[in-house]
């Protein structure tokens, strides 16, 4: 990915996590080769609401994971958008 998401906030319950996006991954040493692989890995806590902002646009793909919780365990999710 060439543009830059991060930081990305998760908040929930009264708390705010600030996750930051990896480091570039380009060749050229500058920045008009910038590459950068958008993943961000946090912890959330099940059957309450969270909302993510983005500090710059919204992507236009996004994928939610919850790799160890059971089938039972939902996670409701607001992605804010802004005006």
């Amino acid at each position: 990915n060439i543009r830059r998401v991060s930081p990305v906030a998760l908040s929930a319950d009264g708390y705010t996590d600030l996750l930051n996006g990896g480091m570039d991954h380009g060749w050229c040493m500058s920045y008009t080769c910038l590459k950068r692989l958008m993943t961000f890995w946090a912890i959330a806590k099940t059957e309450t609401v969270s909302t993510i902002h983005f500090s710059s646009t919204t992507p236009q793909e996004l994928r939610i994971l919850l790799p160890y919780a059971p089938v039972t365990q939902k996670l409701i999710l607001h992605i804010f958008y802004p005006g």
